[in-house]
């Protein structure tokens, strides 16, 4: 999905209409999946680390919360639904 992005940039810059679309949508397809995907991955690191994970020396109860504000700034899977139904409108 990222090289597709940045071959689609790059024709975006380039002046190509659907390039500019398709860029568009895939961003945000890109950020969905990183922030979903970053819920995942932290919660995992935090079960290998056992007890050691949820205690507040360590960097994995920080990063779990951080993982789940991702969601929250760049918005739920509903807000980004909603921008490329958006895209693809127009």
């Amino acid at each position: 999905m990222a090289f597709q992005t940045a071959t689609a940039l790059e024709r975006a810059d380039a002046c190509d209409a659907k390039a500019k679309k398709l860029a568009r949508i895939m961003t945000q397809l890109i950020k969905f999946r990183a922030c979903r995907d970053a819920r995942r991955v932290t919660g995992d690191a935090m079960e290998v680390r056992g007890g050691c994970g949820y205690i507040e020396e360590w960097s994995d109860p920080r990063q779990v919360r951080d993982a789940h504000l991702g969601s929250i700034w760049e918005g739920t899977s509903n807000i980004v639904a909603l921008d490329v139904l958006r895209a693809i409108r127009c």
